[in-house]
């Protein structure tokens, strides 16, 4: 491909997936009915069984519920595309290049698949109370456009179905319980890069959308985004001396 093309979309996409659903509220009671202790359900990003393993891997408790996040498929959003092919290219006067138009975004949609694992009939049915009350008929969330033209809103809807199992004797014990819901996040893929100038090789001092991720949502120092995932989201930065 002779064009770059990367704003950090998708990964915007997942880290506010994860701030959206991280720390769901439900409740313990005693026998009295009375709440005796708050919970809050962490969400990790990985599938469920390379959580697993992650977790049993370090230090050999793992504690419920806990919620896994995974990416089920990426693709065009056929239904969204308006006239792309207008106008996409321009041709660059001073270079004499025909070069890109960066603000054109080709509409995408991301499926997630969200888990939860738990000991208790009483956390499902709590958890499936929430996820029904809160995401019927979907939500939105709002991130900045990569070259600096206003914010952008992204639907995250769900199909209302809970993909629910209870483990047999043969499988994994540790947990009692697991619950899936699937979800689709409709974003925009944008053409060139914010921090790249076609024209002359060099940054053209754009915003960094990478800065929405480190300032806004702040997931890149926190467990929940890399340390506790069953694999990296980011390659660790090599140094040479």
């Amino acid at each position: 491909m002779k064009y770059k093309s990367y704003n950090n979309e998708l990964k915007i996409a997942t880290a506010q997936i994860l701030d959206v659903f991280n720390n769901i509220e439900i409740y313990r009671f005693n026998s009295d009915s009375e709440i005796s202790d708050t919970i809050e359900i962490p969400i990790v990003y990985g599938h469920r069984s390379s959580i697993l393993k992650s977790l049993e891997n370090r230090n050999k408790t793992i504690k419920f519920p806990i919620m896994a996040l995974s990416i089920s498929g990426v693709g065009v959003n056929i239904n969204r595309i308006h006239s792309l092919n207008n106008d996409i290219m321009y041709k660059d006067e001073v270079n004499s290049k025909i070069l890109p138009k960066y603000k054109i975004g080709m509409p995408v949609k991301i499926g997630y698949n969200i888990t939860l694992l738990t000991k208790y009939q009483d956390d499902l049915d709590q958890w499936i109370s929430n996820i029904t009350m809160n995401l019927m008929p979907s939500i939105y969330v709002v991130w900045p456009h990569p070259y600096n033209k206003g914010n952008i809103k992204s639907k995250i809807s769900w199909d209302g179905e809970f993909d629910i199992e209870y483990p047999t004797e043969f499988e994994n014990t540790t947990y009692k319980l697991e619950a899936t819901i699937s979800l689709e996040y409709n974003t925009w893929l944008f053409g060139g890069m914010a921090n790249y100038d076609y024209g002359t090789g060099e940054g053209n001092g754009a915003t960094d959308p990478t800065e929405y991720i480190i300032n806004h949502i702040n997931l890149s120092t926190t467990d929940n985004y890399d340390y506790l995932g069953g694999f990296q989201y980011t390659a660790d930065v090599e140094t040479v001396d």
